[in-house]
């Protein structure tokens, strides 16, 4: 208890530390000298302050090592009652729009390499997936098929607290042509990245609206 007493105290006086050496600094020099001079004259005043010069940036200040700070997150998910989500990182979306492009250049090798060998897919028809071979397969015949076409037109990563998992949710139009005749449906994926690899992601769909 006393250790933290201690703790407590030197936290709060290193707060108030740049307050007090302000507060020193403006008064250090504070006097008021009396002019004998009756004649007009003007007194040059120097307005220059050298504590401007400097600034602190906390977040480099070893004291603060070893101090865990709480993020509270937003939302829920109902089979995590204790789970938030907060801003994620675009580092982790430039993992999926780089999947993204390799499945648009039909680049298979490249998407088994950004995929987990064990990856789960949900289709927004319920059908599954648990491996990245067979995923390859599934893609291999659907390039053969239709020529599928991902456009994303919006995107965001999260990442979920406390567990600290890197997700993204996008959404992208999809063109297909089948026999000539092209078709577009609106694909919303929620994916979990981990280790620049896709781990899992979920496919919602929808059709587009007729223009």
């Amino acid at each position: 208890m006393y250790n933290n007493i201690v703790v407590r105290l030197l936290l709060v006086g290193f707060l108030f530390l740049p307050t007090l050496v302000q507060h020193a600094h403006i008064f250090e020099h504070h006097d008021h000298p009396i002019c004998d001079d009756s004649k007009l004259h003007i007194h040059a005043i120097d307005t220059s302050c050298e504590l401007s010069d400097y600034f602190f940036e906390l977040n480099s200040l070893s004291l603060f090592d070893g101090f865990a700070v709480a993020v509270e997150g937003v939302g829920f998910f109902k089979p995590m009652p204790d789970e938030k989500f907060i801003a994620g990182s675009d580092d982790v979306l430039d993992v999926w729009m780089q999947y993204i492009d390799a499945h648009n250049k039909q680049d298979i090798e490249t998407i088994k390499a950004m995929s987990v060998d064990s990856i789960y897919i949900l289709g927004p028809d319920g059908s599954e997936i648990f491996t990245k071979e067979q995923q390859a397969t599934l893609l291999a015949e659907w390039f053969a098929a239709a020529n599928p076409k991902w456009d994303a037109y919006w995107a965001m990563p999260y990442k979920s607290v406390p567990s600290g998992a890197d997700w993204v949710i996008a959404g992208h139009e999809v063109t297909e042509t089948v026999d000539g005749k092209e078709s577009v449906t609106l694909q919303m994926i929620d994916g979990e990245i981990k280790d620049n690899k896709v781990v899992r992601f979920f496919v919602y769909a929808a059709q587009a609206p007729n223009k």
